[in-house]
C-alpha cells in the first residue's frame, strides 16, 4: 500500500500541474516542497500558539545559546564564589579590627588603672608623709617644750648693767639653747631684742652667756628659752683646765684630753667684787687636736683706759667643748 502511495501523483500547490508524490521540487515552477512544508508548519505552530496562550511550549535551545548559558553560569558561580570569599574576609578583616579594638581598650584601662593607682599610691605616701611629719614635728615641738622648761638660770648684772645669766642645762640630754632677751620702755614698748647661742650645752656644770647690748635705760625685760636636741658631741670631761694670774691678764689653758680634735671651745671668765658680778670676758680657740691646748690670755677688766679695776676673785667657765657630728 505504501507503493501504492508513492505512486501517486499531486498537485502543485504554485502551477496546479500534476506532479509524483515523493517530489521535493516542482519540476514545472520549480516550488520547493520542504521549505515550504517547513514554513508551512511553523505558521501551523505559531497559530496554535496564538489560538492556545496558556500553554507554554518550551522549543529546545541552540547550541550556541547553551555553551553561552553554561559559560555565564559559570561565571555567575566564580562571581559568587569570590564573593563568598570576599564576605569571608571582610569578616574575618572586622573581626580583627573589634578585636584589636577591644584589646587596645582592655591596654588603656589596665594603664590608666595603673597610673591611676600610682597617683594614689603617691597621694597616699604624700598625705602619709605630710600626716608623719606633722606628727613628728608636734612630737618634736612637745619635747622641745619639755626640754627648754629644764633649763634654769640665774640673772645677774654687771657693774656696767649688763644682763648676765648662769644657765643650767637640767635634761638628760646635750642640747642646743637660744636665749633672747626683750627689752621694753616704762610704756609696754620694745626697745631691742638680743639674741645668745649655747650649742652643745652639757648636763654638768654651768655656762655664763653676757648680754653685751643691754640698753642703758630700760623698764623692763622678758627672756624666753628654747632647747632642743644637738647634733653636736661634747668633750667638757675630757678637758682639763689650768689658769694663771699675770699682771694684766689671765692666762688660761684648756687641754685636748681625748682622742679626737675638737672642733670648738669656748670660756668666759667672770671677775667678782663684793660678791657681785664685776665684769665678763669670753674668747674661743678651734680646732684643737689631741693631746693640745687651746690657750687663752684674757685681760683683767679696767675701770678707766689705763687703770685696771680690783676685783675680788674670779671664775672659769667652760661654756662649749664640741665638734658637729
Amino acid at each position: 500500500m505504501n507503493n501504492e502511495n508513492n505512486n501517486m501523483n499531486i498537485l502543485c500547490p504554485n502551477c496546479k500541474n500534476s506532479i509524483p508524490n515523493n517530489s521535493t521540487v516542482c519540476p514545472y515552477c520549480g516550488y520547493n516542497f520542504t521549505q515550504n512544508n517547513q514554513m508551512m508548519q511553523n505558521q501551523n505552530v505559531n497559530s496554535q500558539l496564538n489560538q492556545s496562550p496558556q500553554m507554554n511550549i518550551q522549543q529546545p535551545m541552540p547550541q550556541d545559546n547553551q555553551q553561552q548559558l553554561k559559560s555565564q553560569n559559570l561565571n555567575n558561580n566564580m562571581m559568587m564564589n569570590n564573593q563568598e570569599n570576599n564576605n569571608q574576609q571582610n569578616k574575618k578583616l572586622i573581626y580583627i579590627i573589634i578585636g584589636g579594638v577591644l584589646i587596645l581598650i582592655v591596654i588603656v584601662i589596665i594603664v590608666i588603672f595603673f597610673i591611676s593607682g600610682n597617683k594614689n599610691n603617691q597621694l597616699n605616701d604624700y598625705y602619709f608623709d605630710n600626716y608623719n611629719e606633722e606628727k613628728l614635728e608636734k612630737e618634736e615641738e612637745q619635747e622641745n617644750a619639755k626640754l627648754s622648761e629644764n633649763i634654769s638660770y640665774k640673772e645677774e648684772k654687771t657693774s656696767k648693767n649688763k644682763i648676765v645669766l648662769f644657765l643650767k642645762n637640767n635634761n638628760s640630754v646635750v642640747t642646743d639653747t637660744d636665749i633672747e632677751i626683750e627689752f621694753y620702755d616704762s610704756n609696754g614698748n620694745l626697745l631691742k631684742s638680743e639674741e645668745e647661742r649655747v650649742n652643745g650645752f652639757t648636763t654638768s656644770g654651768e655656762v655664763v652667756v653676757e648680754f653685751y647690748d643691754t640698753p642703758e635705760s630700760y623698764s623692763s625685760h622678758k627672756i624666753f628659752i628654747d632647747a632642743k636636741k644637738t647634733n653636736y658631741k661634747i668633750y667638757n670631761d675630757k678637758l682639763s683646765v689650768n689658769d694663771n694670774e699675770m699682771e694684766k691678764s689671765i692666762v688660761v689653758q684648756v687641754k685636748n684630753n681625748s682622742e679626737e680634735t675638737i672642733e670648738d671651745i669656748d670660756i668666759s671668765i667672770v671677775f667678782y667684787k663684793n660678791n657681785k658680778i664685776l665684769d665678763v670676758d669670753s674668747a674661743f680657740d678651734m680646732d684643737i687636736k689631741s693631746g693640745r691646748s687651746a690657750n687663752f690670755e684674757i685681760s683683767k677688766p679696767y675701770i678707766s683706759l689705763y687703770d685696771l679695776a680690783d676685783y675680788d676673785n674670779y671664775e672659769i667657765y667652760v661654756n662649749r667643748a664640741t665638734s658637729f657630728n
